[in-house]
């Protein structure tokens, strides 16, 4: 199981009043499609790979938001790819364990992106960052 490649397709952003001093940040991510394609990145073959449709959303008090769409590339031995494409053809879902990587990678590249969105649009950034605190004096 190997991601070999990602893109981000779409990117949808909008900043409104955020009302007031709270603001409640709420961010997901979702597979939306799972499609079967021969990779002809390979050299000697052309292999089965599988391009996971991504949507990263991050919402702010329900007033503004930031919605990333992109694809996954991801590869597997044929037993692999056949399995996690019958789940999803069957129920439009698929087992997280199978997937967990392909999640993962979808949010990290969600949360790339988001950062310098939010920072053009003066949104709080999507998650906390670590930052320097002065010690205590009686410590």
């Amino acid at each position: 199981m190997t991601i070999i490649g990602s893109q981000i397709e779409e990117i949808n952003a909008i900043r409104k009043n955020l009302g007031s001093t709270t603001i409640n940040i709420k961010s997901n991510v979702e597979i939306d499609s799972i499609k079967r394609k021969k990779a002809v990145i390979f050299k000697d073959k052309k292999e089965d790979i599988l391009e996971f449709i991504f949507k990263f959303n991050i919402n702010y008090n329900e007033a503004s938001s930031i919605s990333i769409t992109g694809t996954i590339f991801y590869t597997a031995g044929k037993k692999t790819l056949d399995n996690i494409e019958g789940q999803w053809k069957k129920k439009k879902k698929i087992d997280t364990k199978s997937v967990l990587p392909v999640l993962n990678h979808a949010m990290e590249l969600g949360y790339k992106n988001a950062f310098s969105i939010s920072e053009k649009l003066r949104l709080p950034t999507p998650i906390k960052l670590p930052r320097f605190v002065e010690k205590a004096k009686n410590e």
